[in-house]
């Protein structure tokens, strides 16, 4: 198999205890080839902030209490919100709409489990959250994995899953926390977490850009 990789964060923010992460490509790696990747449920890449709210708040009977954060480096907006219950017994999710700095537009969708979300996070049960979404998006078509520790990334956290559609959408499933991937010497259960990400672009994101000769 044969596809994409983007294994490393180019910056990562936590603010009203909410992290959001824009992903960058750093070269090939083998992974899974899936089927068209356009969002995630009701939204879709390229939707205006205002049509992302609607989709957020039908697909997940949200009213109010959303978040908005503009990246202070990156320049991009992310809209965040609360789901509860799209996991039986995986807690509260995090769903985190990132829309680009030029385009104004929806170029990533991520949904976060664990820290900082949580405050009691158990890292068997983050396990048993990536499998079942892995169970649900082989359902979708897309390609069944397995828990590999193969793909550690720079921060300690391993790559669960990732694969890419032939418009070089990626999705890509990350965790973090004792006993998944190799020690760092400072895992603490109470601070593992759970990503997974639908990215439109992770090539060339639609990101803030200091242009040559500008510095």
């Amino acid at each position: 198999m044969h596809a994409t990789s983007f294994v490393r964060s180019l910056c990562r923010t936590a603010m009203s205890g909410a992290a959001f992460t824009i992903l960058v490509w750093l070269g090939p790696i083998d992974v899974a080839r899936a089927e068209g990747i356009d969002g995630y449920r009701s939204a879709h890449f390229g939707m205006t902030e205002a049509e992302v709210l609607r989709a957020a708040q039908m697909d997940f009977a949200i009213e109010g209490g959303e978040t908005r954060i503009v990246h202070p480096l990156q320049k991009t907006t992310a809209l965040i919100v609360r789901a509860d219950g799209l996991v039986a017994g995986a807690g509260a999710t995090q769903v985190v709409y990132i829309f680009g700095y030029r385009s104004e537009r929806l170029i990533q969708v991520t949904l976060n489990w664990g820290y900082p979300l949580e405050t009691v996070v158990n890292a068997a049960t983050l396990v048993r959250t990536a499998r079942t979404m892995m169970n649900r998006m082989a359902l979708q078509g897309l390609p069944r994995n397995t828990l590999s520790s193969d793909m550690v990334v720079d921060d300690g956290s391993i790559i669960v899953f990732r694969a890419n559609d032939a418009d070089a959408h990626v999705i890509e499933m990350r965790m973090k926390g004792p006993g998944i991937g190799p020690a760092t010497g400072n895992d603490d259960e109470a601070t593992s977490w759970l990503r997974l990400s639908f990215i439109q672009d992770a090539k060339t994101p639609d990101t803030y850009k200091i242009e040559p000769g500008a510095f």
